[in-house]
């Protein structure tokens, strides 16, 4: 429930990303992998967190995908073994 609440929180990091204007959506997955993994992602990773993202223009379907993404980070081994 905890992680639930903060990856679809309302005025939360994501909903700031979303907002700014400036931010593209490789910024956004580069702040996502930065906030959760304390890195960087490759450009396998952003190729493939982008992905879905090809022909979306749906706001409440392109917040789902970085939502996604959070809950993927977030659940990776990796975010385990560094929290």
């Amino acid at each position: 429930d905890t992680i639930q609440q903060q990856v679809t929180a309302k005025d939360g990091n994501l909903d700031a990303w979303l907002a700014d204007i400036k931010l593209t959506d490789r910024d956004i997955v580069e702040n996502i992998y930065l906030a959760a993994l304390t890195r960087g992602p490759g450009e396998d990773e952003v190729a493939a967190a982008l992905a879905p993202l090809t022909n979306e223009r749906d706001p409440a379907a392109r917040r789902r995908v970085f939502e996604d993404l959070l809950w993927t980070a977030f659940n990776s081994k990796e975010f385990l073994f560094h929290h």
